[in-house]
């Protein structure tokens, strides 16, 4: 019997300080997130970052904040419910920090007498800090579960399949107005050593990504380009979302589009940082029509995608 495991970054448990709190210092504590030694990380996290910026992410999970909960964690159910639906095997949703837990997601499968488990981390582009801690987090439950008679299967991106590019552009073609001036490709951003970490780099996975489905939707090379957002500080990949937001403008292209195909399923960074915040800069800075297109979440579009995904993973 077969198994899918949907795996996506997390969120805090509740609309709280101390729960926003718990959540950044689990996810910044990750080695692969933040990759210096472990008395520098543990200065970094507890006695700068966290202190400086939770009541700032608290504020900005306000702003995005359903009556069901997190959107991150709402949707991913709901994607991982409808591919169950679609393809008929068990199919659980694990976040890699908070919960509902990978090692919850992991025990529902083997006591459902699943002998194969599809491991999908919800990450097209392959990242130290998204994917691998993703599967290094099974694979060390693998062995507490005392799992191994089970085989997993993993996948480690999917940032230039066919079936992903093909229904992405589909997602986006829907959604560009008529009177587009320019599409930008918005990507997580990373530091400049993490992003070189592996081959291909992350910077080039993106841009890879963003050039299929510019061709895919006839566009000319200087009517899209590609971006990247949350830096943390100095030092990560450019250019910038915000700085080429604010730039767009003086440079013509005030009827804008943006996507943010970094991600599978909509958060923080693109519900608040990008359709809020992202859209007040544009504006402000002589922008006309700012038009945010939502990731594939949990639409025909993103249940075919993941669906023909784990297909591919028999």
């Amino acid at each position: 019997m077969k198994g899918n495991l949907l795996i996506n970054l997390g969120s805090p448990k509740q609309l709280s300080i101390e729960s926003v709190k718990d959540y950044l210092k689990e996810f910044l504590s990750d080695d692969l997130v933040i990759d210096f030694p472990k008395p520098i990380q543990k200065f970094l996290v507890k006695g700068i970052i966290v202190p400086l910026r939770h009541r700032k992410t608290f504020e900005s999970y306000k702003k995005i904040w359903t009556d069901e909960g997190s959107p991150l964690i709402v949707i991913s159910k709901k994607l991982a419910q409808r591919v169950q639906d679609e393809t008929g095997i068990k199919t659980e949703v694990g976040m890699r920090y908070k919960e509902p837990s990978i090692k919850d997601a992991l025990n529902n499968l083997i006591n459902q007498g699943c002998e194969e488990i599809r491991v999908l981390p919800l990450y097209p582009q392959f990242t130290g800090s998204s994917s691998l801690t993703s599967i290094n987090k099974v694979k060390e439950l693998k062995k507490e579960l005392n799992s191994k008679s089970i085989n997993y299967i993993y996948k480690e991106s999917f940032y230039n399949d066919q079936n992903y590019i093909k229904y992405l552009t589909e997602s986006i073609s829907g959604k560009i107005p008529d009177n587009i001036d320019y599409l930008l490709f918005s990507f997580h951003g990373l530091p400049n050593r993490q992003d070189t970490q592996f081959e291909p780099s992350y910077s080039s996975q993106c841009k890879e990504t963003s050039r299929l489905v510019a061709e895919k939707l006839g566009f000319s090379e200087k009517q899209w380009g590609v971006s990247f957002q949350s830096r943390l500080g100095p030092g990560w990949t450019k250019p910038f979302t915000d700085k080429v937001l604010s730039n767009l403008p003086n440079e013509g292209k005030k009827n804008l589009a943006v996507v943010s195909p970094a991600f599978y399923v909509d958060n923080l960074e693109t519900l608040e940082e990008l359709s809020i915040e992202g859209k007040k800069t544009f504006l402000d800075s002589g922008g006309e029509e700012f038009t945010y297109i939502d990731c594939l979440n949990d639409s025909d579009f993103g249940v075919k995608v993941i669906a023909s995904l784990l297909e591919e993973m028999n």
